[in-house]
């Protein structure tokens, strides 16, 4: 098993009817979250369990230590999609400033608590995409160092850009891979392709996404409208809470 682990506790009772069938699903559904925690970090024999359980407090067992932390109140709730991502990245990057897996109480807690944070930071803005208003929710418990808005050291600037650099070698190899393959055929038909629905269209063109994507689709909406293409973009999540009942098949 991996390490660390955070599932949710409705999948950590599957996991667990999984991993000890002897054990029945309602002896597990009985269990609180810190036993369940407990019982799966043992069986799983992983460093560290994060588990979560909705607006009740999230656990942090380790084969040593064991902290519930409470959640954060939160003043709204716009939207959830990803906060398990950000609670996940909020967890792992507190691991990394203790080099590992908290060894005493005292950092456990505050890896949940930073866990937490980030992840009801999350719910508090639309599409998962962190906002200046997102690290408003934060700033209060991140590492003094990363709230100064200072040049980095010289040495960490070198570092950065060789990282960037190697970055886009990589996708210059790759784009130049894709153009000379076999396959590089096929793909620029299904581009024509794309090209040639969007144009022929006679409604208006939708596009939609979430996270990442759905800042690709938003530019891909604004590049289509502006060269005269009439194209809207609307956030996943609109169309799950009714945008979809406006839209009509041509």
């Amino acid at each position: 098993m991996a390490d660390v682990l955070k599932p949710a506790r409705h999948a950590a009772e599957g996991a667990l009817r999984l991993i000890t069938p002897h054990r029945s699903l309602d002896l597990i559904k009985s269990m609180s979250t810190m036993e369940l925690s407990t019982v799966l970090q043992r069986e799983c024999n992983s460093k560290l369990i994060a588990m979560t359980d909705g607006l009740s407090p999230s656990c942090f067992v380790t084969d040593k230590l064991a902290v519930s932390v409470s959640p954060v109140q939160l003043d709204r709730v716009v939207d959830a999609t990803g906060a398990g991502d950000a609670f996940l990245g909020g967890l792992i990057a507190s691991m990394h400033s203790l080099g590992g897996v908290p060894a005493t109480e005292k950092d456990l807690q505050r890896c949940g608590e930073v866990a937490n944070r980030l992840g009801g930071a999350c719910c508090q803005v639309l599409g998962a995409v962190p906002t200046a208003e997102s690290r408003e929710h934060v700033k209060d418990i991140l590492p003094t160092e990363t709230q100064s808005e200072d040049v980095v050291e010289d040495e960490s600037a070198v570092e950065h850009y060789k990282a960037i650099h190697t970055s886009l070698m990589c996708d210059t190899i790759t784009l130049s891979n894709l153009h000379d393959s076999s396959g590089s055929a096929l793909l620029y038909e299904r581009i024509s392709h794309v090209c040639d629905t969007l144009i022929n269209c006679t409604g208006n063109r939708i596009v939609s996404g979430v996270g990442k994507s759905g800042l690709i689709a938003r530019r891909l909406a604004g590049t289509l409208s502006s060269i005269g293409v009439p194209c809207e973009f609307v956030h996943a999540t609109e169309f799950h809470h009714g945008d979809l009942g406006n839209r009509r098949c041509c």
